[in-house]
């Protein structure tokens, strides 16, 4: 072999040792715990103040559906949004007018119907 060979051999045998070495340093530095230091700071009145902004829909974390068997004008509610209710608990009052009409035409054409029958009956 030439000199010139074994130059270029060991030449590159130390690059490559070098080129090691610094990869293990630079990994061993990465991968080092991390001491904390405390942080410090001088005591002094003042206000606290933090803004958080952000973007998005904001969800309730509770939500129920309350659904309402008959339907007509509200004449008192019983509680504000925001309240915490009870099962059984008096949510409102409705105006029971309009379903007390129906139920009297429901009667009255009940009683229609039955004469009706009275009638059939007796032509029978």
């Amino acid at each position: 072999m030439k000199r010139s060979s074994i130059k270029r051999w060991f030449v590159l045998l130390v690059v490559c040792a070098a080129a090691g070495g610094g990869g293990w340093y630079w990994y061993q530095e990465k991968n080092k715990p991390v001491e904390q230091e405390p942080l410090l700071a001088t005591v002094r009145l003042g206000s606290i103040e933090n803004t958080i902004t952000a973007s998005g829909t904001l969800k309730p974390s509770n939500y129920v559906d309350v659904g309402a068997q008959v339907s007509g004008q509200l004449e008192k509610l019983h509680v504000e949004v925001g309240d915490v209710v009870e099962a059984g608990q008096l949510l409102a009052e409705i105006d029971a007018r309009v379903q007390a009409e129906r139920v009297n035409a429901s009667r009255a054409s009940l009683e229609g119907q039955q004469a009706q029958l009275d009638a059939l009956r007796s032509a029978l």
